[in-house]
Order: C-alpha cells, then sequence, then structure tokens
C-alpha cells in the first residue's frame, strides 16, 4: 500500500499538469475523491497546473463546476481516474490521451488499468483511500480538502452504515 502511494507521489512530483478524471453521472464519492484530490495535490504544490474535468450535474452544482482543458495539455500530462471500476464508466475518453495514467478506485475492477493501479476495495470509498495516502505521505491536507472527502466518505458508506 504505502509503495504504491509512495509511486503515485512521484508521479504528481515529475508532472506539471494533472488532470482527474472520474466515473460518469457521478455520485458524492467520484465528486468528493475527484475534486479533493485536487484541493491536495494544489495545497501540496501549488506551482503545479491541476484540472478536475467531466461533466457537470446539476444536481451538485454546490460542489462546483467541472475545469475546461484544451486538448494540447493531454498530451504531456499526468491523468489520475478515480472511483471508476471501469474505462467504458470514465467521464471523457480523453482521459487515454495522457502521458500516464494513475487509476485510484475502490471497485472490483475485471480488467484492471492505468500505469499505476491502487484498488482497494475493502474500503467503502474511494475518499476514504486518499485520505490514508494524505495521512500516510507527504500530501498535505487542507479544509476544502476535508470538507469535500468527507462528503463523499459519508455518502458512499451509507452514513457509516456498512461494515466497510
Amino acid at each position: 500500500m504505502i509503495n504504491l502511494f509512495k509511486e503515485i507521489i512521484s508521479k504528481i512530483e515529475e508532472y506539471e499538469t494533472i488532470i482527474i478524471h472520474r466515473h460518469a453521472r457521478p455520485d458524492m464519492d467520484a465528486l468528493g475523491s475527484q475534486l479533493g484530490l485536487k484541493y491536495i495535490i494544489q495545497n501540496t504544490y501549488p506551482i503545479k497546473s491541476v484540472f478536475a474535468v467531466g461533466s457537470s450535474e446539476s444536481k451538485y452544482e454546490y460542489v462546483k463546476h467541472m475545469d475546461e482543458v484544451d486538448d494540447e495539455l493531454y498530451k504531456s500530462a499526468l491523468l489520475v481516474v478515480v472511483d471508476s471500476g471501469s474505462t467504458h464508466l470514465i467521464d471523457d475518453d480523453k482521459y487515454s490521451t495522457g502521458k500516464y495514467l494513475v487509476n485510484i478506485d475502490h471497485h472490483y475492477q475485471e480488467k484492471p488499468y492505468g500505469d499505476t493501479s491502487y484498488v482497494d476495495t475493502s474500503r467503502a470509498s474511494c475518499c476514504s483511500i486518499l485520505v490514508d495516502m494524505c495521512l500516510n505521505t507527504i500530501l498535505e491536507m487542507n479544509k476544502k480538502a476535508a470538507e469535500i472527502l468527507y462528503l463523499g466518505l459519508v455518502t458512499d458508506s451509507g452514513r457509516f452504515l456498512y461494515s466497510s
């Protein structure tokens, strides 16, 4: 676990542009992990360009509108996909046009994907994986990230009713 976290951090440090994707028709775990990771990276590495992309959901407009990214930026970017158990569920096919792909998820994956893949199916949410990554690496949490990650964790765990 820790070695994969270090590998992911190494890739984040290597790239100047990081683009974060999640599954289509997002729930709060997808949005929470996507935006939480964005805020964590921005807080830890303020000079990096970090984008959260995908379609906006009207029922979650209070959370944040997604970033618009020029296609050219993808060619030299680190792409991170959170909370998507399969590539056909990812919102926007551009995730595959980046230079390197990291997959962080808690869903069973019949066909694992990504150059680096961290999948822990024992977790109730993807947000909980990112909190763990923050607690065990040099990544720095801020209030904005903590709030959105908590929201994703609460909703995907059924308000902490599920055993995982």
